[in-house]
């Protein structure tokens, strides 16, 4: 805008003037339309402007009032009080409380009945302290809680009560004392659902409302649907607001008694289960010693006193000396026994545990091997055809600093020894496999660095690296703020040695310093 601004001023001023421009007069500009916005027609005089609650009574909330104008002066209110002249209806008794010169709230001596329609009337006439009257009568109406099922109260729940007996006793926790509680539950049995009637055996008071102990009047039908619930017009007995919302959990009765699944481990599709356990899963809740009944061949020493039942007694886990790779014939006799006496039929699965997971492990990054000894580092080995180590010979300049650089890093050379084996060791048991260090080393002792890999598996992409010493010395250090003391050891005698010469290497592979033992 800075640049064209200028062009136009020149433009303008270098542009000739029209004769018959000058004699042309500008008129006035025509005045703008009236616009008029409606206002709002505003309230006007003394009023009820808030009332609370709205809706539902909760808690320890009190009925409370706002008024537009001042409607007592604090200061002369023990010689009239206008708030006597406020009504609620159905009556409770309490007493009205100013919270200034123009709020006033109820406070009652006693809780207000539950399931019930309250109404706050203002009367017309009732003046404001300069002795304005309201012009027409104001009601507040609210309500206390209905009849409700507290969440989460039932037992059983719905996710055990697939399992039911036919007379299947229910504890249902209500907010409130109930009319005629037989006739506010009720079951619901069958797809054809029929109306089976509620009977009542307990009703005991709680912090929260009451319990309900239920059962059906008569026998459910066995391996069907059937659903508890709470009528949606059932009343509490403190008032005749009906629970309006019906209240109801799906169950199901237990059917014939049968052993559904015989699986490895934990029936989970895809899992890696190669020592086990067994899961036997029952289609009722279960109420026998297995011991009796199930035959595992070969032999796999069940752990009998550990067995663990799951999903409300209807899951068995068999624990046991289960070995990987080997196939498992199962039998369980007839007439194992559910919790109504039903017997289940024999059954009979075949398992087989799945192979070790092939695995590589060398323990610590940092090994030291004695020299007296053959120079293999061990490396734990299962289930791998393949092994690749290479090797480096290390000078103590380079594998300072390949081991303090940060993360895992290998020499930047080509391997002194590439070694490609084959293995052929039994499948599913662990067994340590030499790496010959010597190998890449002109002498008996000395540095290297080994890669490790097992090429085909899944974390053949993630190498291992070792760090490996073998030598006969052991060097021991005091690090201080100024000064430090290392000491050398032999590691097959455990004394110390004198004359050794120890160095001292940075990261970046410099001598920091350098010292030699002596005999103490």
């Amino acid at each position: 805008m800075k640049r064209i601004l200028p062009a136009i001023l020149l433009f303008a001023a270098c542009h000739k003037q029209d004769p018959q421009a000058a004699e042309r007069t500008l008129t006035d500009a025509p005045p703008p339309p009236a616009i008029q916005v409606p206002k709002e027609k505003e309230e006007e005089g003394f009023r009820v402007v808030a009332g609370r609650p709205q809706g539902k009574l909760l808690g320890g909330a009190r009925p409370t009032l706002t008024f537009s104008e001042p409607v007592v002066a604090l200061e002369t209110l023990a010689q009239q009080d206008p708030s006597a002249q406020i009504a609620i209806d159905p009556p409770v008794r309490g007493r009205w409380r100013w919270l200034g010169s123009s709020s006033v709230e109820f406070v009652s001596d006693e809780p207000f009945p539950l399931s019930t329609a309250f109404h706050v009337i203002v009367p017309a006439g009732f003046k404001a302290l300069d002795g304005t009257p309201l012009e027409t009568a104001w009601q507040l109406d609210f309500t206390t809680p209905a009849v409700e099922v507290q969440r989460g109260s039932v037992n059983p729940p719905q996710y055990l009560c697939k399992w039911s007996m036919p007379s299947q006793h229910f504890e249902i926790l209500v907010n409130q004392a109930l009319k005629d509680p037989e006739k506010a539950f009720f079951f619901e049995a069958g797809d054809e659902k029929q109306i089976v009637a509620a009977s009542l055996v307990t009703q005991t008071p709680a912090k929260e409302g009451v319990r309900y102990e239920i059962r059906p009047a008569k026998d459910l039908p066995r391996d069907a649907r059937f659903a508890v619930g709470l009528d949606g017009s059932a009343r509490g007995v403190q008032g005749d607001l009906p629970a309006g919302v019906e209240w109801r959990q799906e169950c199901r009765t237990m059917g014939p008694m049968r052993i559904e699944r015989i699986e490895r481990c934990f029936g989970q599709a895809g899992e890696h289960c190669s020592h086990g356990p067994i899961s036997i899963l029952f289609s009722n809740p279960l109420d026998d010693d297995l011991r009796k009944y199930v035959h595992v061949a070969p032999e796999s020493k069940i752990e009998w006193d550990d067995v663990e039942l799951q999903q409300n007694h209807t899951q068995a886990l068999l624990f046991g000396k289960f070995r990987p790779g080997v196939t498992y014939l199962l039998h369980v006799d007839q007439g194992v026994k559910d919790a109504l006496g039903q017997r289940a039929p024999a059954a009979d699965e075949t398992l087989r545990m799945d192979d070790l997971l092939p695995s590589l492990y060398v323990g610590q990054q940092l090994a030291l091997l004695e020299s007296s000894g053959d120079g293999q580092l061990p490396v734990q080995v299962t289930n791998l055809s393949q092994l690749e180590a290479d090797l480096w010979a290390m000078t103590p300049q380079e594998l300072a600093a390949v081991e303090l650089a940060r993360g895992t890093i290998f020499p930047q050379r080509p391997p002194d020894a590439p070694l490609r084996l084959a293995l052929s060791y039994p499948k599913n048991e662990p067994y340590l496999h030499g790496i010959d260090l010597r190998s890449v080393l002109k002498q008996k002792t000395g540095l290297v660095a080994v890669r490790l890999r097992a090429p085909g598996t899944d974390f053949a992409q993630y190498p291992m690296r070792v760090l490996a010493q073998i030598t006969d010395l052991a060097v021991h250090a005091k690090i201080g703020a100024s000064s430090s003391l290392v000491w050398v050891t032999g590691v097959e005698s455990g004394k110390g040695v004198d004359g050794a010469h120890v160095t001292a290497y940075g990261a970046a592979g410099g001598v920091l310093a350098e010292a030699i033992t002596d005999t103490h």
